[in-house]
This record gives structure tokens, sequence and C-alpha cells, in this order.
């Protein structure tokens, strides 16, 4: 489906708390959950502004935060989207993995353009000021794709103790994204 802001704003202010309940790291890898105004994604948000603060906290694993959607699947598709406001995921991961951060998307295998975001994210993790991690869904995936979009605000990355990520140890940001895996495209164009 397609949700249309039609240029509205939505103002909010979220506070989630989550801990973890696995027995080692499969099962805390399977703990996947979405923190956002949107959780999970498949379709589009276009023309829609967002004004929020959202914190993040507790002890799990594989958390998507960010202010409009916390995971945008692989046919999903934002478009002419602003976000502005603060990410603050204070999670302290017990099995690694950290939580992916941003203040459009958390995690996106689909595909966001002409988007801009004013703000601030903070996250242990993946943490982009736009988008905390782009990935293929499977390898038979298309890339994830970002392009015509802007960020001014600060990224903080964060390791509140050793954060077992796929590439090393530690938290990753970025001010655009936070990571890229596999073959994800960034383009920028000329607005």
């Amino acid at each position: 489906g397609t949700f249309n802001g039609d240029g509205h704003t939505i103002t909010y202010q979220a506070s989630f708390k989550r801990n973890t309940t696995a027995n080692g790291w499969w099962e805390a890898s399977q703990e996947k959950s979405d923190h956002s105004l949107f959780g999970s994604v498949s379709g589009t948000i276009k023309n829609l502004n967002v004004n929020a603060n959202v914190t993040l906290s507790g002890t799990s694993n594989n958390m998507n935060v960010a202010l409009i959607c916390g995971t945008l699947k692989e046919n999903g598709v934002i478009e002419y989207c602003n976000a502005s406001g603060n990410v603050n995921s204070t999670v302290n991961p017990e099995q690694g993995g950290g939580s992916d951060a941003g203040l459009l998307v958390g995690e996106s295998s689909g595909t966001v353009r002409y988007c801009t975001g004013y703000g601030n994210v903070v996250g242990a993790g993946y943490v982009g000021g736009l988008i905390g991690q782009m990935k293929r869904e499977s390898y038979r995936s298309e890339s994830a794709t970002i392009m015509g979009c802007s960020f001014v605000g600060a990224v903080t990355a964060v390791s509140p103790i050793q954060v077992d990520l796929a590439d090393g140890y530690g938290s990753f940001a970025g001010g655009i994204c936070g990571h890229a895996e596999g073959s994800g495209f960034l383009r920028a164009e000329v607005l």
C-alpha cells in the first residue's frame, strides 16, 4: 500500500525499552524488532514530514530505530519525506549486534529518495544520519538505494560494551549511512 502524507507533519515523542530473552548468539540474532512511526514497511511512504524524538533503551540486539521507519523492506520506498528531531539508542547489547539507528530508516533493503534529515542520531551498532544500515534481504535481492537525499546534524556511535558486529568489534557511524552491506547504491543528484 501507499501512505501519502500530502505534505502534512506528524509530531510525536516515543520511548521504547526492550530486554533480550535470548540464550546465546543464535537466539539473539532472531529477536529482531522495529521501533518507529512505521515498524516494517514493504509499501510506499511519501510526502510526509515527521518531527519527533525517539529513545530506545534496554539490553537487546537487532533493534531498528528511526523517526519514520524501523525496517524498509526490499520493495519499500520512502520518497519526498522530511525527518527532524533526535534518535537516541542507548541499547546495551548482551549478545552482540546492537541496533541500527537513523533519522529516516533504521535498516533499509529498499529505496529512499529525495528525503532530508535534520537532527541528531546516537546509537550502539550501525548509526547513520539518514539510514543506520543498508543491506540486501537475500543474495537474489536488488541493492538498497538512497538518492537525492541530504542530512544536517550530528551522528554519534557509542559502544557501552564490546559489540560483536559482522565486520568486527565496536560501533560504526556515517553521515548518510552507518553501514552499506553488499552493494548498496548511493547516488547524488542536483535537486
